[in-house]
């Protein structure tokens, strides 16, 4: 699935937040915007697993990350301040260990 498919969904699970970016015509830019964000954050995600856990297969890395910077992106779409792709600092103790607890044995 593409970035931009995946923010379009994001965003169109909350309709105020929408519908407010279509009567702005502001939807493309902010969907591409976010799309950088979650593209950039999910890059980060698997560089960080694969140090952590190298013996990971490239896949599992890569879904795992995904899902992470999916969850990062819809922490930033529930908050009020527009998309900003510098100063995010991850936590990746808490992200690992969540990798950990979702990844079943090999």
């Amino acid at each position: 699935m593409h970035y931009k498919t995946i923010v379009l969904e994001l965003i169109q699970e909350r309709q105020a937040l929408h519908q407010k970016l279509c009567s702005r015509r502001t939807l493309l830019p902010t969907l591409e915007s976010y799309a950088r964000i979650l593209k950039s954050r999910h890059q980060y995600w698997m560089d960080a697993l694969h140090e952590t856990e190298p013996a990971q297969h490239p896949t599992q890395i890569a879904s795992a990350a995904l899902t992470l910077a999916v969850g990062d992106l819809q922490e930033t779409l529930s908050g009020d301040s527009p998309p900003e792709e510098d100063g995010w600092e991850p936590c990746l103790d808490e992200a690992i260990t969540d990798v950990r607890r979702h990844t079943p044995p090999a």
